[in-house]
């Protein structure tokens, strides 16, 4: 069973408040940010948060291009 992650995008890099929180299933973190970029019809966020449980991810200038997902990683 795929784990349902909950990604939380944000429109510039210092908002404290999310513009959208998605609820996604998926197989990895990766994958639930692109459908839930799809899922809403959004092609870019400035940053990116994906949770599951305890974990999170972040994802800074994500965009989508046709069939490819651009983001930076937090470090």
């Amino acid at each position: 069973m795929k784990p349902t992650y909950e990604v939380r995008l944000f429109g510039s890099t210092t908002d404290e408040q999310s513009f959208a929180t998605i609820p996604m299933v998926a197989t990895m973190p990766l994958g639930a940010l692109a459908f839930a970029l799809v899922a809403i019809g959004q092609t870019q966020a400035d940053r990116a948060e994906v949770g599951l449980d305890n974990e999170r991810w972040v994802y800074y200038n994500v965009r989508v291009e046709g069939t490819t997902l651009h983001y930076d990683r937090e470090i």
